[in-house]
Formats: C-alpha cells, sequence, structure tokens
C-alpha cells in the first residue's frame, strides 16, 4: 500500500492571540473594560512575531491606547498615563529592534510621536507619578508560598502512536468509477466556492484593518470618543473576516481533498471501494487543516 497525504493549512493571527482577543471583545461589549484591557494585552503579547504579525500588533496597541486615554479623561488618574508611556516605550523599542534597516518607517515614527505626547502630559504631574507607592510600615512582606512538589510527566500516549491498522472490507455493492468521478468533481466545485468565500473574507479583513490603521494614523493628540468608537468597530469586524476566512478555508481544504482522492481512485481502479480513503482533522499551534490518506496498490 503506498499513502498518500493531502493537506492544506490557512493561517492569520496566531491562535493564541485569536483567543484572546475575541475574550477581550466579550468584555468590552458587555461594558467590562477593565477585563477587556487585561485580555487585549495578553493578545498584543502573544504575537511574538514582530515583523509578521505588526500590522494585528498595531491594531491592538491603538485599542488600548484609546482605552488608556478614555480613562485618563474620565477619571483624571495619572495610572493609565504610566501605563501608557510604558507601553509606547516597549512598542517602539521592539520594532527599532525588528527593523534596524528603516528607523523611519511610519510605525515607529508615530510611536515616537505618541510617546512624546504622553511624555509631556506626565510632565505636568510630579515626577515620582508614576513610582509605585511604598509599602506601609505596618506591611509585613508577603509569605512565599510553600514549594509544591514537582509533578510527574503525563505518561505517553502509546496508543496513538501505533499504526493504523487497515481498514476492514467494504460490502461488495461499491460505488463504480463513474460515480467517483462525479461525486469528486461536485466535491472540487464546493471547494472552489468555499475558496471564493475565503478570499471574500481575507481581503475585507485587510480592508477594515486598513481602515482602522487610517482612523488611528489621523489622532492627533487626545483619541475622541467617535474615533475609539470607529477604531474598535473596524477591528471587531476585520476579526469576524478573518474568522470567516478561517472557517471556509478549512471546509475548502477538506471538500478539495476528498474530490481529489476521489478522481484519483476512479482513475487508478475503476470501481474501487471508498474505504480505501480515510479523512481526518488536524490542528496545530500555526493553524488548523485535513489530512486525507488513499492507499493505492
Amino acid at each position: 500500500m503506498i499513502p498518500i497525504l493531502l493537506a492544506l493549512t490557512l493561517t492569520l493571527m496566531p491562535p493564541a492571540a485569536t483567543a484572546h482577543h475575541d475574550q477581550a471583545m466579550e468584555h468590552y461589549t458587555a461594558g467590562r473594560h477593565a477585563e477587556a484591557f487585561v485580555e487585549f494585552h495578553a493578545a498584543y503579547t502573544s504575537m511574538t512575531d514582530i515583523r509578521g504579525d505588526r500590522d494585528d500588533r498595531e491594531l491592538v496597541l491603538a485599542t488600548m491606547r484609546g482605552m488608556l486615554i478614555v480613562e485618563h479623561e474620565q477619571s483624571g488618574a495619572v495610572r493609565p498615563l504610566c501605563d501608557l508611556q510604558a507601553l509606547l516605550q516597549a512598542h517602539v523599542a521592539a520594532l527599532r529592534a525588528a527593523y534596524p534597516e528603516t528607523p523611519t518607517m511610519p510605525e515607529i515614527t508615530n510611536g515616537e510621536q505618541r510617546l512624546a505626547d504622553v511624555t509631556s502630559q506626565l510632565a505636568t504631574f510630579p515626577p515620582d507619578a508614576c513610582q509605585p507607592p511604598p509599602p506601609l510600615p505596618s506591611e509585613a512582606p508577603p509569605e512565599a508560598p510553600p514549594e509544591a512538589p514537582p509533578e510527574a510527566p503525563p505518561p505517553v500516549a502509546t496508543a496513538a502512536l501505533a499504526p493504523a491498522s487497515d481498514p476492514p472490507s467494504p460490502p461488495p455493492d461499491a460505488a463504480p468509477a463513474r460515480r467517483l468521478r462525479i461525486a469528486g468533481g461536485v466535491m472540487l466545485g464546493v471547494s472552489g466556492a468555499l475558496l471564493g468565500v475565503m478570499a471574500y473574507g481575507i481581503v475585507d479583513a485587510r480592508r477594515h484593518g486598513a481602515a482602522g490603521r487610517k482612523t488611528d494614523g489621523e489622532v492627533v493628540g487626545d483619541i475622541t470618543p467617535d474615533q475609539h468608537a470607529a477604531l474598535v468597530a473596524d477591528r471587531e469586524r476585520a476579526h469576524a473576516r478573518e474568522n470567516l476566512a478561517i472557517a471556509t478555508g478549512c471546509v475548502a481544504a477538506g471538500a478539495a481533498a476528498v474530490g481529489v482522492a476521489l478522481l484519483l481512485v476512479a482513475r487508478k481502479r475503476p470501481g474501487a471501494r471508498s474505504s480505501r480513503l480515510s479523512v481526518a482533522p488536524w490542528w496545530l499551534s500555526s493553524g488548523t487543516g485535513v489530512t486525507l490518506r488513499v492507499f493505492l496498490p
């Protein structure tokens, strides 16, 4: 038997960042802005590829910046400005390290300008405004928690490593080669239609992402409530289109794999049985897809 493996993968935002961003949007929609900021920050820090995730990092940073500025304007507290200054300093430093050959790229110059703006605002506060308050004399240092004994490593699932046995023999009334060719053509047609939907999702996600970046670039000084609402709306729509592209891409991958396999079986062995192929989904940290195995003599 010769195994033929066919796989198709579609990746956009890293899965960890996607999970945190979805949770952040749920908190934000429900009015839990503090919890939303924590999840936005987790999504931002999980995108460690400065070059590959540049656009998504810029949009999530713009969302956090708007939330901190609104919080400062509503409460008058200095802590949001301190957090924004630290966030911008780390962001600009990461961009400089990732792009040493283009120190004047728009993302770096915009970040430096916004860092200068918030530093200028902090100049009106006492010099130690961003320092944490000293502990009270009566406060005792927290005791270190007892060290937990090391956990034993989980047992290796040896069953998953065992070679798969041949599928059982199908009944004698298997579909002839002509029906296999028809079914394969139908599956490829369905895959093509789904790929069109996937392409629409990718294009529309980039369009809304560009709109969000344009809105962020138009912000001079403090962000207005309308600009902040437009920024969040564009980011949410871009993320929804990315999810649409991922879902339709995965289904299109499975349909294409099944269609190609049916055509191969019909060509190699007219009247071959459908049990000579198997389809199984798979997931990795970098994406998801479908694996098809066709056994030929």
